[in-house]
C-alpha cells in the first residue's frame, strides 16, 4: 500500500505525464533527475551509445548521488507543484479562432532568471480531410495482453489515447491504415488496477526511459502487415495479422520486448511484483512477450 508521500509523489508524476504546456528544459532536467533518484537510488546505468541529450539527462540524476528517496519525492513534488499551480496565472487568449497567443521563453547565459517574450500567430485553420476514412476520427481501441507466472497468467490493459501524426486517410480502409503513423503517451496506460498502472510506468517504462511509444503501420497483404515500433531509442519491425470486417480493422501482433533492450526493465517489474508474479510453483516470472490487440472502428 502506497503511503500518504507516494500518493502526492505519483499524483504529480501523472499530472507532469499529462501536462500540455511546454516546459523549460532545464526544469525538465530536474524533473527527471529527481523522478530517477526517487526510484532507483545510486542505482546510476548509462549506455554510452545513446546521444548527447540522455548524457545530459544522466549527469542530471548523477549531480542527486546519495539524496535519500524521501528527499526526492519531496523536491519532484515541491517542483511539480510550481509548474501545475504557479503563482502568476496566464491570461487566456479571449480572442478564439483568429489568433494563437505563443510564449517563448529565453534563457541567458549564467543568469537563473528568465524572461518571456509575447508573440501573436495567425492561428492555422483546421482541414478537415474529405478521405472516406479517417484513422484520427475513428474510435481506436489499443488492448495489450502481458503474462506473469510460469503458468502465463494473461494480464489485460489499453492504452487510453493514441494520436495520429501522418496520414490515416484513405477512401478505403486499408487506404487509411497504410502508412499511418501514430504515437501513444505511456502516461495513459490503464489496467484497472490504478496500483498496477503506477508500477507499469514506475518500474518498466521510466526504467527504459519511455514516455512515448511511436511507429507506423504498412499493410503488405490481404491479411498481414508489418508495424515498426520505437520504443526505448530502438526501432524494430514487427509482423501482424488483421481483418476488415463492416466496418472495423481489427490486428494481432505478439511482440518480444527483449528486441527493445528491455530485459533490466523486465526485472525491474519482476522484482517490485515478485510475490504477485509467483504461480503455484513458488518462482516468480514475467515473460518477455506482450500481445497487441488493436481495433479501429470507423
Amino acid at each position: 500500500m502506497l503511503d500518504d508521500l507516494d500518493k502526492e509523489f505519483v499524483k504529480s508524476f501523472e499530472r507532469i505525464s499529462c501536462l500540455k504546456k511546454a516546459v523549460a528544459p532545464d526544469v525538465m532536467l530536474k524533473l527527471y533527475a529527481f523522478n530517477k533518484q526517487a526510484n532507483f537510488g545510486n542505482n546510476f546505468s548509462f549506455n554510452s551509445g545513446l546521444n548527447v541529450r540522455n548524457a545530459f539527462k544522466f549527469n542530471a540524476w548523477m549531480q542527486l548521488k546519495d539524496m535519500s528517496a524521501t528527499e526526492a519525492k519531496k523536491e519532484y513534488i515541491k517542483l511539480a507543484n510550481t509548474i501545475i499551480n504557479p503563482k502568476k496565472k496566464v491570461m487566456k487568449n479571449p480572442i478564439l479562432c483568429s489568433v494563437l497567443l505563443i510564449t517563448i521563453v529565453y534563457f541567458s547565459g549564467c543568469k537563473s532568471e528568465s524572461k518571456s517574450e509575447t508573440v501573436i500567430a495567425p492561428l492555422k485553420e483546421v482541414v478537415k480531410s474529405s478521405a472516406k476514412f479517417s484513422l484520427a476520427a475513428a474510435k481506436n481501441d489499443i488492448g495489450w495482453t502481458a503474462y506473469k507466472t510460469t503458468e502465463k497468467i494473461p494480464v489485460n490493459g489499453q492504452f487510453k489515447k493514441v494520436n495520429i501524426t501522418a496520414n490515416g486517410d484513405g477512401n478505403t480502409i486499408k487506404e487509411a491504415i497504410h502508412n499511418t503513423s501514430f504515437s501513444i503517451p505511456v502516461s495513459s496506460i490503464f489496467t484497472k488496477d490504478s496500483s498496477r498502472d503506477y508500477k507499469i510506468r514506475k518500474f518498466f517504462f521510466s526504467f527504459m526511459d519511455t514516455s512515448l511509444l511511436s511507429g507506423t503501420l504498412e499493410i503488405s497483404s490481404i491479411s498481414t502487415g508489418i508495424a515498426t515500433i520505437k520504443m526505448n531509442g530502438i526501432t524494430d519491425k514487427v509482423p501482424f495479422e488483421y481483418t476488415i470486417i463492416d466496418n472495423v480493422f481489427s490486428m494481432k501482433s505478439t511482440l518480444d520486448i527483449n528486441k527493445w533492450n528491455a530485459k533490466a526493465a523486465i526485472a525491474s517489474l519482476n522484482k517490485v511484483c515478485e510475490e504477485l508474479h509467483k504461480g503455484a510453483d513458488g518462482v516468480s516470472k514475467t515473460w518477455d512477450e506482450v500481445t497487441l490487440n488493436i481495433t479501429s472502428t470507423f
